[in-house]
């Protein structure tokens, strides 16, 4: 399906699921590792989206499908007959093997809980834990259910006279410079860092804003929001290594607002940067109260012969199966 089908398609699926991660412009941000690629499986008035970037195996002629940076997976219509999942995944694995793709890796949403309409042979695995935080009742209750140093650094910072500003075009063009600093400071892996190019898709994506802070050395601090037809969601940050710590906590306190204002359901603010459940990204998360949720990864198998020759020849270089879902792309004397 094109772009403009895709979208389409989506345009008659409920709210939740046209949440942002699912657009075609969402996938998008990520094709340096692949191009946008969606499946349309259509029976009646109802239908199934498979979503992914169709991108290629190393070394081989293959490809697989993958959920970009964030959150995603399979899509079926409300009210949709019981066999219909099945008889699109039949139908897909046989157009996904003609296009030469051995497998799909699927980030599952955590919100959403799409594991449901994944076929009975999909592979399935908890990866961390993410936090969300429900709006549903008002931004006073999630206020008070956060936890005291929370909001203890939230009065602080105001106290102090920091102000934060949205999307203010300077801002855009400091925070690229800012988040490409912290991404050489913390030594991210190369799937994290991000050219000029995907800043200005990203800021072409409807519902995306920038919150930032500064002083008189220039941009202290800023946090990406996406905001969809239900919830938002916490995507990119970046901070000044002076910065202190109360910066962050107003400025998720600000995207706390900001979803509120826009009468969504919650924010989520994603996991750790870590699956340990000790890790700091995690723990500041978890200050602003809210519930934590499981984000499950998950694989389903396109070309069966195919795949196993892949992941036969890993385990036959390196003496022991693989541990990854998409085994033939771990790498090498990796446990």
């Amino acid at each position: 399906m094109d772009r403009a089908g895709w979208q389409d398609a989506l345009a008659g699926m409920p709210p939740e699921q046209r949440d942002v991660y699912f657009l075609p412009a969402f996938h998008a941000l990520d094709e340096r590792e692949g191009s946008a690629f969606a499946f349309v499986f259509e029976r009646g008035s109802h239908r199934m989206i498979v979503p992914g970037l169709r991108t290629a195996i190393p070394g081989t002629s293959a490809f697989d499908l993958q959920t970009p940076n964030g959150y995603g997976g399979p899509l079926l219509s409300e009210g949709a007959p019981a066999e219909l999942a099945g008889e699109a995944w039949k139908a897909w694995q046989v157009a996904a093997a003609e296009d030469g793709i051995v497998a799909a890796f699927f980030r599952l949403h955590p919100l959403l809980g799409n594991r449901r309409w994944l076929p009975e042979d999909a592979r399935i695995l908890v990866d961390r834990k993410t936090v969300y935080v429900d709006l549903s009742r008002g931004l006073e209750p999630a206020w008070k259910s956060a936890e005291s140093r929370h909001r203890n650094m939230v009065n602080r910072a105001r106290k102090e006279g920091v102000v934060v500003r949205w999307n203010e075009p300077e801002d855009w063009r400091a925070f690229e410079a800012l988040y490409e600093a912290a991404m050489v400071r913390l030594k991210a892996e190369g799937r994290l860092r991000f050219d000029p190019a995907y800043f200005g898709r990203l800021r072409a994506i409807e519902g995306t804003e920038l919150a930032c802070t500064r002083d008189p050395g220039g941009l202290v601090a800023g946090h990406v929001f996406l905001w969809g037809p239900v919830w938002g969601h916490y995507h990119l940050a970046a901070r000044r290594d002076d910065s202190p710590n109360f910066t962050m906590n107003l400025l998720m306190q600000a995207g706390l607002e900001r979803a509120a204002a826009r009468g969504l359901r919650g924010l989520h603010l994603g996991g750790g940067a870590s699956t340990s459940a000790d890790d700091g990204v995690l723990r500041f998360k978890r200050s602003l109260g809210g519930t934590l949720l499981d984000f499950e990864v998950a694989l389903v198998v396109a070309d069966l012969a195919r795949y196993d020759a892949l992941v036969s020849d890993w385990t036959r270089k390196e003496g022991r199966p693989p541990s990854w879902l998409l085994g033939y792309r771990q790498p090498r004397g990796n446990e």
